[in-house]
């Protein structure tokens, strides 16, 4: 009886694993719990400057992983799991590519060309990324004929590359007629001036850029973006980002934008004769200076703010590029954001500007300027003129209130007595659901003061 007892039980063992739980989830679950072990696109590891000492100066800053795509091991599982990868093409369409280079080997193009076979029909996002940036990659022909066979199914694509190798997929990109999406990186940096990169995709709706120095090299329907990114990296060789005259000129362009990220480098040759640019349609606007140059005027926010008007912003966006608390934006630069506000008149709600000092004058014409803020961030150097302004103006939609950060010219015994200062104002003025974010367990912010 024992031995019986024991056979059973160990078969009752070897079993249990058919009532996994994991076993009996549908079909549908499966798939949408598959679709978070896609990684895309691939994430660059910023590396910091580096000469590569080859031809057209290059430099390398990121370094993109090799990222395998779990569904080939997934689908390995059991035949539940084959069965509901198989049957989701929308899982197979994640193509992340690695050139390789002389010292690597070739990318299966067995496995790629299963994959889009899986893909059947459906609209397919591709990373193309190099394989090592101290070796200089090359595009394997039959690689290039792959992605031309598909080249209409593309509706987003990311090239991390050195702008010379996006230059050698010109045949691909003019055949790209369904893409709505394009990411630009531009990693070993590699500037080859303003050699035009042709794209003929009518309906692209979003382009990111980065480490691109002349953007309007990029050829292609600048009036249909919706949304645009035009990023740099902060380095010790030089600019690598677009001058605000660069990117005033390509904002001219644009019909239909609605959300701008930027970089700003150098201000370059604004001409100050030129109109205004309307941007009609923009909703979102986020800004990082990069300060490396040491504009103590920071020309480059000023040049921007001077000569653009944005009747329909809700959200704006100002900061350094770093997080160095020793170094603010002067106060000619929130002024020049003011007056763009106050010339636009936009039904603004959302203002962060976290690293700038602010000065009285200023924070009475943005009371007037923005009369439907709801929600302002600023630095703790404009923290006391916030109270002078309160005692005698209100914001009478504003709910959230957050003052970020400190310097080492902040004491304790200050942060408490401008803490008071506002609690007493925000109750005068009858904020509704006002929030005063006062330390780090509140709001995750660090007050960097000295003892006093």
């Amino acid at each position: 009886m024992e031995v019986e007892a024991k056979r059973l039980q160990d078969a009752a063992t070897r079993r249990r694993g058919v009532l996994c739980a994991s076993r009996r989830l549908p079909l549908e679950v499966l798939q949408s719990i598959f679709y978070y072990t896609i990684q895309f696109p691939p994430k660059a590891t910023y590396l910091g400057t580096s000469d590569l000492g080859t031809e057209g100066s290059a430099y390398t800053w990121h370094k993109v992983e090799d990222v395998a795509s779990m569904i080939w091991t997934l689908q390995l599982v059991c035949c539940g799991w084959r069965c509901a990868i198989l049957n989701d093409a929308i899982l197979w369409s994640f193509l992340s590519i690695q050139l390789p280079s002389t010292g690597c080997l070739v990318v299966s193009d067995a496995r790629l060309a299963l994959q889009l076979s899986r893909s059947r029909e459906t609209p397919l996002k591709v990373a193309i990324t190099m394989c090592n940036p101290g070796e200089t990659p090359w595009i394997p022909p039959a690689l290039t004929q792959t992605l031309l066979s598909c080249a209409s199914r593309i509706v987003e694509l990311h090239l991390i590359l050195s702008q010379s190798i996006v230059l050698e997929l010109t045949p691909l990109l003019k055949r790209l007629t369904s893409l709505c999406r394009i990411a630009l990186h531009n990693t070993p940096f590699n500037d080859v001036g303003s050699a035009p990169v042709e794209l003929h995709a009518s309906p692209l709706q979003a382009l990111s850029m980065q480490d691109y120095i002349d953007p309007l090299a990029f050829k292609c329907s600048w009036s249909h973006l919706s949304l645009l990114e035009l990023r740099s990296t902060k380095n010790d060789r030089g600019y690598n980002g677009p001058s605000t005259e660069c990117i005033l000129s390509i904002l001219r362009s644009t019909c239909y934008l609605q959300t701008l990220c930027l970089d700003l480098e150098y201000a370059g040759t604004v001409d100050h004769g030129t109109g205004l640019v309307t941007l009609h349609h923009l909703t979102q606007m986020f800004i990082e200076c990069i300060d490396w140059a040491g504009y103590e005027d920071y020309e480059p926010l000023v040049a921007l703010m001077q000569h653009i008007k944005f009747p329909a912003l809700a959200t704006l966006s100002v900061k350094l590029a770093h997080s160095d608390k020793e170094d603010f934006l002067d106060e000619e630069a929130f002024m020049a954001v003011v007056d763009c506000i106050k010339r636009s008149k936009p039904p603004l709600t959302v203002l962060h500007y976290t690293d700038g000092e602010i000065a009285l004058e200023a924070i009475q014409a943005l009371v007037c300027a923005a009369p439907r803020l709801e929600m302002l961030s600023t630095s703790v150097r404009a923290a006391y003129h916030l109270t002078d302004a309160f005692a005698t103006m209100a914001w009478p939609m504003l709910r959230v209130l957050r003052i970020v950060g400190g310097t080492r010219e902040v004491t304790k015994k200050d942060v408490q007595t401008l803490e008071r200062y506002l609690v007493q104002a925000i109750r005068l003025r009858h904020l509704q659901d006002s929030e005063l974010c006062r330390s780090i367990e509140e709001v995750d912010i660090i007050w960097s003061v000295r003892e006093g």
